[in-house]
């Protein structure tokens, strides 16, 4: 899981670089994102090659949210999850999602305008919750090499996952991401960010944790509207009011 203290972070161009990243180097990916999104997915689409589903323990519910992982173990060989907003926001937050399928967290950190800070800020993330099961850390917005060694050295040797400089970003439109389509050279953009994610250890895809999730999936029906690139999977509650002016 793909999260940070607060949204702006840089989740999605992290989760989308990696994606990119592991599906160069050969592997099958499956993206999920959290809360009610319907721009971002969109380029965690294209990234991973994949329709992106919506896990999220409000809006679709702990059995749906346990059979579409448990079908993602099965089929690919990493799945990665973008969080919403902050780690701990909301009742049910994300974090209560990572602890109830015990998924590993990576804490994305603007640290664009901090030092030593960043370990302070890592250690709140990884220690706020006992059960929680936090992977590492990685920062992002770094100014350059000494930058990152600062950072580096704030936090516990075993969470650091690497840094990522202040490359071109991807655009942004009102409300997330511009649309994939909108972006013509979004490829070579994508190129860029593996390449900088790849020479940091969470770029190693052996890295990453198992999920120890069961193989078989419960005889329940799956009822899921089908969009290109994102599926809600049996919402609860949710109205999208979209005004045309």
């Amino acid at each position: 899981m793909i999260a940070a203290p607060s949204s702006g972070s840089g989740k999605t161009t992290i989760t989308a670089g990696l994606a990119w990243l592991y599906r160069r180097q050969g592997l099958r990916v499956k993206v999920f994102k959290c809360g009610p999104d319907f721009l971002d997915p969109l380029m965690l689409g294209f990234a991973s090659g994949a329709a992106v589903d919506n896990l999220d323990l409000w809006l679709v519910g702990e059995d749906l949210c346990r059979q579409m992982l448990a079908s993602a173990a099965r089929d690919v060989d990493v799945i990665l999850i973008e969080s919403v907003m902050g780690l701990f926001d909301g009742e049910p937050s994300t974090a209560d999602l990572a602890v109830q399928f015990g998924l590993p967290v990576l804490a994305v950190i603007d640290a664009g305008a901090m030092a030593q800070t960043f370990g302070a800020l890592a250690f709140g993330l990884a220690h706020y919750r006992a059960d929680l099961p936090f992977f590492g850390v990685l920062a992002n917005k770094v100014a350059g090499e000494r930058h990152a060694q600062m950072l580096q050295e704030s936090a516990p040797s075993a969470h650091w996952q690497g840094w990522l400089g202040r490359v071109d970003p991807l655009p942004e439109r009102h409300l997330g991401l511009a649309l994939p389509a909108e972006i013509p050279d979004l490829a070579e953009k994508l190129d860029a960010l593996a390449d900088v994610l790849a020479a940091q250890p969470i770029g190693n895809a052996p890295n990453c944790q198992q999920l120890n999730l069961p193989r078989r999936l419960p005889a329940k029906s799956r009822h899921c509207w089908r969009g290109n690139a994102l599926r809600l999977p049996a919402m609860r509650h949710f109205v999208l009011f979209i005004r045309l002016i």
